[in-house]
């Protein structure tokens, strides 16, 4: 079946950081200063999903599953009110790095941050909070700092 997806095959666009109106425009940011939004032509049917390749994790759907049947049968996600990924890194000296998952919670209502290889929520914590520390994904093996 051909859904028209884009799937991005290599390590040139990495998503740093995601935004999503109640309108359903969406803002990714990219690694090395790439970007793409995304606006909806409609609020009835499925616009645009985003999800992790290979993941049964929940995905962001708009609109939301309450508008279409063929949607409400999936799981919709729940989005934090911030959300940051991670920049990921070569390793850092042995014994430098915090391991996750399960996440770090700093703040049980704080900005979630994400690997940024493969997505998972690797920190919940205040913005600021990390700063200087380097997690290190147990899902896809990868080293991750807070961007600037």
């Amino acid at each position: 079946m051909n859904t028209r997806s884009w799937v991005n095959e290599t390590d040139r666009f990495v998503v740093i950081r995601t935004e999503q109106t109640k309108c359903g425009d969406l803002r990714l940011e990219l690694s090395n200063g790439y970007e793409i939004l995304v606006f909806p032509a409609s609020q009835r049917l499925e616009a645009w999903r985003f999800f992790a390749p290979e993941s049964d994790d929940d995905h962001l759907v708009f609109p939301t599953a309450a508008g279409d049947f063929g949607i409400s049968r999936r799981k919709a996600a729940r989005m934090p009110e911030s959300e940051v990924w991670l920049r990921v890194i070569e390793g850092p000296k042995p014994g430098n790095a915090m391991q996750a998952p399960p996440p770090v919670i700093l703040a049980s209502n704080g900005t979630h941050y994400r690997c940024g290889r493969c997505g998972t929520v690797l920190a919940i914590a205040e913005i600021g909070a990390l700063q200087d520390f380097v997690i290190h994904c147990r899902q896809c093996n990868r080293y991750n700092e807070v961007p600037l």
